[in-house]
């Protein structure tokens, strides 16, 4: 597979650093062939802790082409080298040389791949403010409006209460002006959140949910941002369970959004009213492809928020939950 060459390459590098290393210190030529095998296998060990393999499988499994060219090339010209080396034996200080040359191409191309990745990542969240926003001061305006709303009522309420003449009276009026209750808890349940995308996505996808005859009704108690999941990731993990929830409710129900605290970590999820599944059903849910819909381009949606998850060390939830007789399920993250 192409991870295979890549991984490889970095194993190449490795050598090629510690072999040039050792022949500038004066090392003789067996401590050169041993040293630098030795260097290298410590130097492969102690990038596996640091998840830059998994990082090159995902980007490669995602078809990432900068990655795939970087990769590509710097496995053939370490492997060139490599090759070379063992059939021609020249002088110590050539060969350290054209090693320490190659390996400082291919650092050199591994951090132009890497300032692009940032680049690209800064893209994408400038992208992200600029469709959610405009949904944040839509729903800032919406909490000023019915703020004001609330404040005409309240003194409605103590104008009807000092002009009534009994206790009755003034009860009856209050019932009056009180009727229907006071909207807009869910908006300002919302501005209790510290990432304003979040906010925006939510606001966004709770009018869609009306038009469906679904009520998206959010609990925020914990905080967003700060943690091993991207802002952007966040954004996308959030809009993936709404999505698939929103869809599946049944008409006048209601979907359920909680961002809580568990032991130092976020546990994000959305309940949406649902049949149960088995537990082979809820391990199937996050694999690639699975659908229980019509129509192609579908299963990817939870496939990606399990490799999000996953990607910054978290995992994925999914379960049912009886509330009321009302069987629910249940899906999110748990991730630092």
């Amino acid at each position: 597979p192409p991870w295979t060459a890549a991984e490889f390459a970095l194993y190449l590098l490795a050598r090629e650093l510690g072999t040039a290393s050792l022949t500038l210190l004066g090392s003789g030529e067996a401590a050169v062939l041993l040293g630098g095998r030795l260097l290298a296998l410590l130097g492969i060990s102690a990038l596996f802790p640091a998840g830059l393999f998994r990082w090159l499988r995902e980007r490669l499994a995602d078809g990432d082409t900068a990655v795939r060219v970087v990769s590509g090339g710097s496995f053939l010209a370490l492997f060139a080298l490599w090759v070379v080396q063992g059939t021609y034996r020249g002088p110590g200080r050539l060969w350290s040389a054209a090693a320490a040359t190659a390996a400082g191409i291919t650092v050199l191309a591994g951090a132009l791949l890497l300032r692009e990745q940032r680049h690209l990542q800064e893209t994408a969240r400038i992208r992200l403010m600029e469709r959610y926003l405009p949904m944040v001061e839509e729903l800032v305006e919406s909490v000023r409006a019915r703020q004001h709303e609330y404040a005409n009522r309240v003194m409605s309420v103590s104008a009807a209460v000092n002009a009534a003449a009994t206790l009755e009276e003034a009860r009856a009026a209050v019932a009056k002006l009180t009727d229907g209750g006071f909207e807009g808890e869910a908006d300002r349940e919302l501005l209790r959140c510290d990432s304003r995308l979040v906010n925006g996505l939510v606001f966004g996808k709770s009018r869609e949910a009306q038009l469906r005859g679904v009520t998206v009704r959010a609990h925020i108690a914990a905080p967003l941002l700060h943690r091993a999941m991207t802002e952007g990731d966040l954004v996308d993990v959030t809009g993936i369970l709404l999505d698939n929830a929103i869809e599946a409710a049944p008409a006048a129900s209601d979907v359920f959004l909680r961002a809580l605290s568990e032991d130092g970590a976020l546990r994000l999820t959305v309940s949406n009213p649902a049949e149960p599944k088995s537990a082979v059903e809820l391990t199937q849910m996050f694999r690639r492809g699975y659908t229980t819909k019509d129509g192609g381009g579908r299963g990817y949606g939870l496939y990606n928020l399990r490799r999000m998850a996953e990607k910054c060390g978290g995992r994925v939830i999914a379960k049912n939950e009886n509330v009321d007789g009302v069987n629910y399920l249940t899906v999110g993250v748990l991730v630092r």
